[in-house]
């Protein structure tokens, strides 16, 4: 009956994993999720050229000044020797593959505690949250912050089960090759085996006080691009439980940072109340694997307070990029809490939060879609990119088929009519926002893009996005292209795809 039990949860944990990869199924392309995913085609387009050698140094280059990345260049680089062209959807489909390494391992957590099996649907539930996971729409994002996490599990395991394994030096030396926060795991970690009296605790300390000299070498080497100021450091606080909080659904764009941060606040709380009643009671002699965990996630939270420090902090950390993060410590309070609550209670706030954010994902989702397709429209047709800044060169690479090479399903087609009669529009355009007064959606799972047309080319014509394209609200475009920087002289049309593959073409307006 036990066993039977068993696989019933175990069945019932796959339900998140299967929506979680239907989602990317249904959402991503063949196509770099932002400007950081152009790296890997330099990084292809470079070993063309050089020399193995040469590429081999090159996976050490930091990215962005800091960030080692040689985990995920590897990864891309030996699947392009198999593979041929980078596909971005299929290895960012496979690299999320590393999800069910990390459930893996959190499933072996609760069997070791001797928990109720239920839990790990709990777990699952909360893991694997939609919205949450919006980093894992991304190649960079899920060879980085994934990767990132699944090394620090992996650790945290291996300490928590005490096991002296050739793997756990492994892990240690090769993180920092993953994220810079595997530089902060040495400190953390070594500290941890010192305290636990675990039998690699020299051996790995000696190897993190090498490291760490390293590290400060190569920051010693990079330009300081943060300047400490009384504003910032009043903005920290406030940023930095931010971060831990980001897992919260984002139900008020206005108060987002207060909701997120008290989320931060509240599982911190929580997971401190418990530990030290633990102590208290004697129950806890070594640091056990959520707290691992936890001291791992704080310390990176500080770190991104502080290296990523400016005017927009808080702004700054309410990025998808370190939404895992927040998931982690999430399901580390999860993993604390276990003894003290019903299994029923805690499995049914699992379930509700991930119906809550499957829901709150379903227009991000279509709208980060859309953006994909307009985006290897633009880059294909007009060597463009309106969504985010990437130097004409890079272009360059998208269309070099022995590197890349874009789905012609994935481009939007569009055959516009000459206009007879300018038509005056309503509109407001201020720093690369667009505002429109036009009609809304028939209905809500339509596509629909502004379609911008050179009154002097007529077959210079981009298609963007809409950023908000809400009922009864004004329709956003925004533009942070190198490309188009006057809207002078263009006319504005509609494109419409609707749910049953139709599409249809509008005249909206000219700008003269």
């Amino acid at each position: 009956m036990k066993a039977t039990k068993t696989k019933l949860f175990l069945f019932l944990a796959c339900i998140p994993v299967f929506i979680h990869f239907c989602l990317l199924q249904q959402t991503l392309i063949n196509y770099p999720h932002w400007g950081d995913d152009f790296l890997f085609l330099e990084l292809l387009d470079y070993a063309k050229s050089h020399s193995i050698a040469e590429t081999f140094v090159a996976l050490f280059t930091p990215h962005n000044q800091i960030h080692i990345i040689a985990w995920a260049k590897s990864i891309v680089l030996l699947s392009s020797l198999f593979s041929g062209p980078l596909n971005f959807k299929i290895l960012t489909i496979l690299a999320n593959a590393q999800w069910l390494a990390i459930l893996y391992l959190l499933y072996r957590y609760v069997k070791h505690k001797q928990y109720p099996s239920g839990h790990f649907v709990g777990i699952a539930f909360c893991l694997l949250a939609p919205f949450a996971n919006l980093d894992s729409y991304s190649l960079l994002g899920s060879l980085s912050h994934t990767s990132s996490l699944l090394f620090m599990l992996g650790i945290a395991y291996l300490i928590e089960t005490d096991e002296k394994k050739p793997l756990l030096v492994f892990l240690f030396m090769a993180y920092p090759l993953v994220l810079t926060e595997g530089w902060v795991m040495l400190v953390v970690g070594s500290t941890i085996l010192l305290y636990n009296k675990h039998p690699y605790a020299r051996i790995i300390s000696s190897l993190s006080v090498l490291g760490l000299i390293f590290f400060a070498f190569h920051l010693s080497q990079q330009p300081s691009s943060t300047k400490f100021t009384l504003g910032l450091l009043a903005t920290i606080p406030k940023a930095f439980f931010t971060f831990l909080g980001n897992f919260a659904w984002p139900i008020s764009d206005s108060y987002r940072n207060l909701i997120n941060a008290s989320s931060g606040i509240f599982i911190l709380f929580i997971s401190l109340l418990f530990f030290w009643k633990q102590r208290g009671s004697r129950q806890v002699t070594r640091i056990p694997l959520p707290y691992i965990i936890w001291l791992q996630i704080l310390a990176t939270a500080f770190m991104v307070c502080l290296g990523r420090g400016g005017e927009n902090l808080e702004t700054l950390v309410l990025s998808e990029r370190f939404y895992p993060y927040s998931t982690m410590a999430l399901i580390s309070t999860y993993l604390i809490v276990i003894p003290y609550f019903k299994d029923k209670v805690l499995i049914g706030f699992s379930i509700i939060y991930f119906i809550g954010s499957f829901i709150l994902f379903m227009p991000e989702g279509q709208q980060l879609n859309s953006r994909l397709q307009s985006d290897i429209t633009n880059a294909i047709q007009q060597d463009a990119s309106l969504s985010y800044p990437v130097p004409t060169s890079s272009f360059r690479l998208i269309n070099d088929e022995t590197i890349f090479h874009g789905e012609p399903n994935d481009l939007l087609a569009i055959q516009l009519p000459k206009v007879s009669d300018d038509k005056k529009i309503e509109y407001t355009d201020n720093l690369g926002e667009l505002k429109l007064q036009i009609e809304d959606k028939n209905q809500i799972n339509d596509q629909r893009w502004l379609v911008i047309q050179s009154k002097a080319k007529a077959d210079s014509i981009f298609f963007a996005p809409f950023f908000l394209d809400k009922a009864k609200k004004p329709k956003i475009i925004h533009f942070n292209s190198l490309q188009l920087t006057d809207l002078r002289r263009k006319n504005l049309w509609l494109f419409t795809k609707y749910e049953n593959g139709k599409t249809q073409t509008n005249y909206i307006g000219s700008i003269n």
